[in-house]
């Protein structure tokens, strides 16, 4: 019983561990594009203004 309690709980573990590493990665991957995203706008505002 204690090897199967034992199992089970790394399993959780490892399941938990492996949600937080996808959290890290969809909000690292999220923020990088709304960066570029700002770099871009500031970009094209900036040479937009160049015109006006």
């Amino acid at each position: 019983m204690k090897s199967i309690s034992n199992t089970t709980n790394c399993l959780a573990l490892t399941v938990k561990k492996e949600y937080r590493l996808t959290v890290i990665k969809n909000i690292t991957t999220k923020s990088l594009i709304i960066t570029n995203k700002i770099l871009f706008a500031v970009i094209v505002l900036n040479i937009a203004n160049l015109f006006v």
